[in-house]
């Protein structure tokens, strides 16, 4: 007998995106069902954030666009989407008014 597994049987999946604004401090927090793999990286020419999550998986409701540009911070707007290239990985881009420091943080499943 052969049993062959897929990677994607043991993908994460997105369980909630939400914005929130603590003063100066703009926070995207993705939840997930599992602790996920993050990366992040900078592009300062293009004034984005980008945040690549590993091996997940996501309804398209929490893909949808969310415009932030009526908060006082940093982030204009979020797209989230499928990483092009892959078909195990989403890609977050925050859009900015200005280039900023950003610093990724992980707790347990955000």
């Amino acid at each position: 007998a052969l049993l062959v597994l897929s990677g994607q049987v043991f993908s994460q999946e997105i369980t909630n995106v939400s914005f929130v604004q603590e003063g100066e401090v703009s926070k995207l927090i993705i939840e997930t069902d599992k602790e996920a793999l993050a990366e992040r990286f900078h592009v300062t020419e293009d004034k984005q954030i980008i945040l690549d999550l590993k091996n997940v998986k996501s309804s398209p409701k929490y893909l949808r666009g969310i415009d932030t540009s009526e908060f006082p911070g940093s982030a204009v707007f979020i797209s989230g989407y499928k990483k092009p290239g892959s078909t195990n990985d989403v890609r977050f881009a925050i859009q900015l008014r200005d280039n900023v420091r950003s610093m990724l943080e992980t707790n347990s499943n955000k």
